[in-house]
C-alpha cells in the first residue's frame, strides 16, 4: 500500500525537494529557509509489524534517515512509526529488534520526542522528532480528519524571526516632563472644567 506524504509550506518559505536514495521508503523529505535559518524536515511512514520483514524495511529506513540528518540545519523527524510499546518518557522500548534499532538511532542523533498524547485509542503512534528540545511548543491533538483513524496534531515552532510580539507597555514618563508647559496648561483650566469631566468622586481624586 502506497502512503501518500503531502507537505504545505506557506509561499513566502523557500523549499527545496531532497532527493531520497531509497525509492521503496515511504519517505519524503524536504529543506525549508524559515526567518533565515535552515531546516530539514522528513515524513516517514513505517507499516505496522515487528516480523524480519518489518526489522528488515526499518533497518533501510534508519541508514536512510541517517543519511539524511547529515545536514547542518535542525531537522525534524514526524509521522506515523507504528510502535506503540515505546515508552518516550524514558526512551526506553521492548527487548524487540524492530524497536531498539529505532530506539538506537534516536538517542544516538540526540532526537527529543514531542508527541505526549495518545494519537490513536491508547498509543502514541504518531512522532514528532527533532534535535532541539524547544522547537517544539503548544502541541495538542484533536479529532481526526476526515475517514483518518489517527488523531490530528498541532504545534506551534520556535524559530528565531517567529517569537510572539510582546505588547507594548505604556507608563508615564515623568522624569522628562515638561513641568513649565503643563503649568502653563493647568493654569488656562478652571474648577469648572475639572469638574464636567470628571462624574465621580474616585474621577475627581485621579484627575487632580
Amino acid at each position: 500500500m502506497l502512503v501518500v506524504l503531502p507537505f504545505f509550506v506557506r509561499s513566502t518559505f523557500t523549499v527545496h525537494n531532497v532527493t531520497i536514495p531509497i525509492n521503496h521508503l515511504e519517505i519524503v523529505c524536504i529543506d525549508v529557509n524559515m526567518y533565515d535559518c535552515d531546516y530539514r524536515v522528513i515524513c516517514f511512514y513505517r507499516p505496522p509489524g515487528i516480523d524480519n520483514d518489518s526489522y528488515t524495511y526499518l533497518c533501510e529506513s534508519v541508514k536512510c534517515l541517517q543519511g539524511l540528518c547529515s545536514t547542518d540545519g535542525l531537522v525534524v523527524i514526524m509521522g506515523d512509526f507504528n510502535l506503540p510499546c515505546a515508552d518516550w518518557s524514558n526512551y526506553h522500548c521492548p527487548n524487540d529488534s524492530v524497536y531498539q534499532v529505532f530506539l538506537n538511532f534516536v538517542n544516538c542523533y540526540g532526537f527529543h520526542q514531542h508527541v505526549t498524547q495518545t494519537t490513536r485509542e491508547d498509543n502514541i503512534l504518531d512522532l514528532i522528532l527533532s534535535t532541539s528540545s524547544t522547537f517544539v511548543s503548544e502541541l495538542t491533538t484533536s479529532c481526526p480528519l476526515s475517514t483518518a483513524d489517527h488523531n490530528a496534531i498541532s504545534f506551534r515552532v520556535y524559530a528565531p524571526g517567529n517569537e510572539p510580539i510582546p505588547e507594548k507597555e505604556l507608563y508615564y514618563d515623568f522624569a522628562h516632563a515638561d513641568y513649565s508647559k503643563l503649568n502653563a496648561y493647568f493654569w488656562t483650566l478652571t474648577g469648572i472644567t475639572f469638574f464636567n469631566s470628571a462624574l465621580t468622586l474616585s474621577n475627581v481624586g485621579r484627575i487632580y
